[in-house]
Order: structure tokens, then C-alpha cells, then sequence
């Protein structure tokens, strides 16, 4: 199983899911029902994946900004993506990049940090004129960071209120990274 990855079970009492390691050993009585249920059959489980190299000119960040974003009055989407180009355009591990929708339409502007092994996440309630510097701060932990997460009360508070979502990263076969 790579590494991450887990399944949900239904609890045997009181409803509700946890997460499962599925090479988990079996529970062997005694002690809580939750006592040794993320440890693996076979050992401890592998270690994380190293971090890719730096340096080549990749860019350990991509900022999505939703250009489709607008409020009852005006678009909003289009000139939060047109300041933040201005912004981070010395930004060497940050890359901006259009995104037509995320979806997210009740919570304008909207915009996702991504990064290959990292945790991606979703943030709205954000304008140019209120949240810029936010953004590019929270772009910037999130790029310093070596799996996405940025702890809680280091970001700043328009990423602490306005998340929508954290997604995991997506684990791909070691052979297919760079």
C-alpha cells in the first residue's frame, strides 16, 4: 500500500468511520479497540518519500486563482489573478496559474496552493483589495513547507477562516516523478 493510503471501516459500536490501515494487523483483545490499529503487520511501514531535488528551476508552489470568481456586482476573479501576477512576479518557487472554475462559487475569490507530494488546499472569501498579502504569504509558508501543511496559527488569518477544503497528495510510483 503506498504510502498515506488507508481505507475507512465502520466502528463496531456507535457508528461513525476511522481511518484503517488495511495491512493493520487484527486487534487481539485486551485494552481499547482503537490500541495498536494504525501499526502494520509487517513493521512500522516505509518511510515517507524523499523530497524532490530543488534547484533546477522548478517551482515547489502553484497558487490557482479561479478567474471566474464574481460577486453580485463584478467579476472578482480576473483582477485578484492580474495583482497576485504583479505580486509574485520575483517569486522564483511559486507559480500562478489560471483556473477557469473551482467550484466554489458561493465563497468568491476562490483559489487552491499545490505541489507535487504536498497537501493541497482550498481556500475562499478572498479579494485583492482585503486578503493580497495573505495570499502571498500563505504562498510562501506553503512553498517553504515539505508536505503542504502550513501549521494553523502561522497562517495568516484569512487562511485560517476561509479554508474550503484539504485534500492529500496524490501518491505516484516512484518511477513516474522526476
Amino acid at each position: 500500500m503506498p504510502y498515506g493510503a488507508a481505507t475507512f471501516s465502520l466502528r463496531e459500536k456507535g457508528g461513525g468511520h476511522r481511518p484503517r490501515d488495511v495491512n493493520a494487523a487484527p486487534h487481539k483483545g485486551g485494552g481499547s479497540s482503537r490500541a495498536g490499529s494504525m501499526q502494520r503487520a509487517d513493521g512500522p511501514g516505509p518511510s515517507p518519500p524523499a523530497p524532490l531535488p530543488h534547484g533546477r528551476g522548478e517551482r515547489v508552489a502553484t497558487l490557482l486563482v479561479c478567474v471566474t470568481c464574481r460577486s453580485d456586482e463584478r467579476p472578482l476573479g480576473a483582477g485578484l489573478f492580474a495583482a497576485l501576477g504583479e505580486r509574485l512576479a520575483g517569486e522564483p518557487d511559486i507559480a500562478l496559474k489560471p483556473i477557469g472554475c473551482l467550484s466554489v462559487c458561493k465563497r468568491p475569490c476562490t483559489v487552491a496552493l499545490a505541489g507535487l507530494r504536498k497537501w493541497t488546499y482550498v481556500v475562499g472569501d478572498l479579494t485583492a483589495e482585503a486578503h493580497l498579502e495573505d495570499i502571498v504569504t500563505a504562498a510562501r509558508l506553503y512553498a517553504a513547507s515539505t508536505n503542504g501543511i502550513v501549521p494553523w496559527r502561522e497562517r495568516p488569518l484569512s487562511f485560517r477562516k476561509g479554508v474550503v477544503s484539504r485534500t492529500p497528495p496524490l501518491m505516484l510510483p516512484e518511477a513516474s516523478l522526476p
